[in-house]
């Protein structure tokens, strides 16, 4: 997804007097939300390919991520390949979407398993294709990086033909995200950071290092991947699920739409180390409820959120869920705790004493 390329050759201390690029002057960056936005604008719009990578080390533990982005002019398309390596486990995301596509089609491999999911950023229009475009380019987290520290530039060099200033840090301010940093930058005259590397210590005392690099500027296309022929059709709803009665607990799965959740789609519920699954043997509707209970057998099983049996077995009131349609399509994932209040304060479910859901979920 693009050749990388190092700045060459030995900065020089000639550096122009005055404004060198938008928010920089010979003294170092004067306006880090101009520069910022110079390089956020002229990444959108020429098109770019960028690395960047993060490490992690948290009491002796190192997490890493590396992502690779390439974007058209205009995000009129877009693909990432995102790498993650916790405690030795590794997971890969690639993301694919053009002017095409109503969703972000995202692919995510991880402990020997494939899964697909379309994440809720909305409906894929322009305005949302450049939103996502500035969140992989990570201008907050180079903001972070910048805000209240002073930089000088230390020379001039050239990458691919490209006339780049180096800065480097000399001292920053106290900052709610870091308590240390060393920062290296490599910026062009139109304000695009080509070069940037970091390393220190969190305001949480965790070590971290940074590396951002583009390697292309100036892409008019993009080829789509060979995974997304193989990807199961979208399916554009995140069902919830939450929690009802207190004496004997059961779930209430309902799909907010706005398309139908379709029949063989899978419901997994895991609490305590058990998996709970159901496949439903007809769709439901948007708008539509449906009861998940735990039948005497342990078995899930469904129902109208009226006719949940009385003989059930109570469902653990902590648990991880997941939707999915029967193509592997994943529509939600997340977790919930069920905290049980008096009928008086809480209200009530079938009779019983009310309670309250506490959720989160993720459509990807």
């Amino acid at each position: 997804m693009g050749e990388t390329a190092s700045p060459t050759g030995t900065p020089t201390p000639s550096v122009p007097d005055g404004r060198i690029a938008p928010g920089v002057t010979s003294g170092g960056i004067e306006n880090v939300s101009a520069l910022l936005d110079a390089h956020s604008s002229g990444l959108y719009q020429r098109g770019f390919a960028l690395t960047t990578d993060r490490t992690v080390t948290i009491e002796n533990r190192t997490y890493a991520t590396e992502r690779r982005i390439l974007v058209a002019s205009n995000a009129r398309r877009l693909r990432s390949h995102t790498t993650s390596n916790r405690s030795g486990e590794r997971t890969t995301a690639r993301r694919w979407v053009d002017a095409t596509m109503e969703r972000l089609l995202t692919r995510v491999d991880s402990g020997g398993e494939t899964g697909y999911r379309i994440p809720p950023i909305g409906a894929v229009g322009e305005r949302s294709r450049e939103g996502y475009a500035t969140y992989l380019v990570q201008t907050n987290r180079i903001e972070r990086l910048l805000r209240g520290g002073e930089f000088e530039v230390t020379g001039v060099t050239e990458r691919n033909g490209t006339r780049l200033y180096a800065l480097v840090a000399t001292n920053f301010s106290t900052s709610e995200y870091y308590d240390d940093r060393d920062v290296h930058l490599y910026v062009s005259a139109e304000g695009t950071i080509h070069v940037l590397k970091a390393t220190g210590e969190t305001a949480g005392e965790d070590r971290f290092a940074y590396g951002y690099n583009l390697s292309r500027l100036g892409v008019e296309t993009v080829e789509r991947p060979d995974w997304v022929a193989r990807a199961p059709a979208p399916v554009d709803t995140r069902p919830t699920l939450g929690f009802e009665n207190c004496t004997a607990p059961y779930l209430v799965l309902e799909n907010p739409g706005p398309d139908e959740l379709p029949a063989g789609s899978v419901v997994s519920v895991t609490s305590n180390g058990t998996e709970y699954r159901l496949t439903l043997d007809t769709g439901l509707a948007p708008d539509e409820r449906r009861a998940l209970y735990l039948a005497p057998s342990g078995e899930l099983r469904t129902a109208a959120p009226g006719s949940v049996p009385g003989d059930r077995r109570p469902l653990p009131r902590e648990a991880q869920f997941t939707v999915s349609t029967g193509e592997g399509m994943l529509l939600t994932d997340g977790g919930m705790g069920f905290g049980c209040e008096s009928a008086g304060s809480g209200g009530s479910s079938n009779g019983s004493e009310g309670g309250a859901s506490s959720v989160r979920t993720s459509g990807g």
